[in-house]
């Protein structure tokens, strides 16, 4: 990642930045980092450390492959994970 090497504030280290349309964007104004914060709280408060986690418990649960729970996963979207994906593993179970 590209620094800016005019500042001596370090505002703009990798830590701190997002790449977008070629510019360095700084993480403060929503784009990436604070998106991770909201989706790791809503699988900790079901009990799991991340969504990677949440989706092998489900694939251990529903006696899936891992990679059959993901391709749902991804293709219904986050917004499902905890209703429409199960619902799509109990089906398949059937």
């Amino acid at each position: 990642m590209e620094l800016d090497a005019h500042r001596k504030d370090n505002a703009y280290s990798p830590v701190t930045t997002k790449r977008r349309a070629g510019r360095l964007i700084p993480a403060e104004r929503g784009y990436g980092m604070n998106n991770m914060t909201t989706e790791q709280n809503v699988y900790q408060k079901h009990g799991y450390r991340n969504r990677r986690e949440y989706l092998l418990d489900l694939a251990t649960e529903y006696g899936q492959h891992p990679a059959t729970v993901y391709a749902l996963a991804n293709n219904l979207g986050k917004k499902e994970d905890f209703d429409g994906l199960v619902n799509a593993l109990e089906d398949i179970e059937m």
